[in-house]
């Protein structure tokens, strides 16, 4: 299946600023802008009432002016690269931005496929502001709803990256969500969040997400659904060593050809860190020295319907891993965090989009 990202401009791909700050910067506007955006931030004027003041503070705008502003402004890094990853992908990029489209449509040019962004009239300005092709937060969900609709895509083949609370409706509306460089609330909102100037590193995030709900996903071989059982009680070994974590190639139902942590399903009455000293002796043959709670996810096997709450504990072990249950795993290999195997077992993915990295 293909998928959706969606990016916002201001605070996100703009790097600590917006279209609005950056073009009123060139026309000396800076004051009369702080103005507007405490008003619209107390909600004292609308998104289209801002835009008319806008409007009219920066009415010696050329599209000269507006492309050197463009080349000059702080993007993140690796915009392009992203897009040509996920153009290569057979997938799809959209910026869906409040600020004007004739500053917004410039991303065109860096490999965004779908702009959408508010309608303002050609520049230099020879008409008023339409306040009806305002965007407004709300928007935001309406826009990625038709785009997902027209492509036939559900949301859950779709992420989100945003930095503020006008990414906050959308955010909501998605489960697949990643605060790139954002303010505490909207954090608080995502799955997983990014701080950097890297927009390569939120878009791997991103697509450990997109992993992990194709691995929840129930959909059964030839379309069919396969009906949900569960929970069951899992658990994971994550175990590292010098700086890798042992990964095993899985044969069984449960995730075939996908990389797992050592784990296997909590016996009745068992208790976790027991049964994962016993799942990671039974399969590799490690007697487990140190164990850590990590943290819990909660996973559909598609293959099977079942579904896994999963306790990830921090192992420490010594010796060679060895293929004990060869009805289970092909074999055993250790990886460096940031070069992980492809593709990667639900709830080890589920555990990754996180966030969680060993020390």
């Amino acid at each position: 299946m293909t998928a959706l990202h969606i990016f916002d401009m201001d605070g996100t791909l703009l790097r600590g600023t917006t279209a609005a700050t950056e073009i009123s910067r060139r026309v000396g506007g800076l004051e009369a802008l702080a103005d507007l955006e405490r008003g619209f931030a107390a909600q004292e004027i609308t998104a289209a009432e801002f835009a008319v003041a806008t409007h009219t503070l920066w009415g010696e705008v050329t599209g000269e002016l507006v492309a050197e502003v463009v080349a000059a402004a702080p993007w993140i890094e690796g915009i392009e690269e992203v897009c040509r990853d996920i153009a290569a992908r057979g997938e799809h990029s959209m910026l869906i931005t409040m600020s004007p489209d004739f500053f917004a449509g410039h991303l065109l040019e860096r490999g965004i496929e779908v702009v959408r962004a508010s309608a303002w009239p050609p520049v230099p300005f020879a008409a008023p502001i339409d306040p009806a092709g305002i965007l407004n937060p709300a928007d935001k969900v309406r826009l990625a709803a038709d785009e997902l609709a027209a492509r036939g895509l559900p949301r859950s083949a779709c992420v989100a990256y945003g930095d503020s609370m006008s990414d906050g409706p959308l955010f909501a509306f998605l489960e697949n969500t990643v605060a790139v460089n954002a303010d505490v609330a909207l954090e608080r909102s995502a799955r997983v969040a990014y701080r950097g100037g890297d927009l390569r590193e939120a878009y791997a995030r991103g697509r450990v997400l997109l992993d992990a709900a194709r691995g929840r996903g129930s959909s059964a071989p030839g379309g069919a659904t396969a009906p949900v059982r569960g929970p069951f009680v899992g658990v994971s070994a994550v175990v590292v060593r010098d700086g890798r974590v042992l990964f095993g190639r899985r044969l069984g139902s449960l995730g075939r050809g996908t990389w797992g942590f050592p784990g296997g399903k909590v016996d009745a009455g068992e208790d976790p860190a027991r049964a994962v000293r016993r799942e990671l002796l039974e399969e590799t043959g490690l007697a487990a020295r140190a164990l850590e709670a990590i943290g819990w996810t909660s996973d559909v096997i598609p293959s099977s319907g079942e579904h896994f709450i999963t306790l990830h504990h921090l192992v420490s072990a010594t010796g060679d891993p060895a293929v004990l249950e060869r009805d289970k795993v092909e074999s055993w290999r250790w990886f460096a965090w940031d070069a992980l195997p492809d593709p990667v077992f639900a709830p080890a993915a589920s555990l990754i989009a996180t966030g969680w990295r060993p020390a």
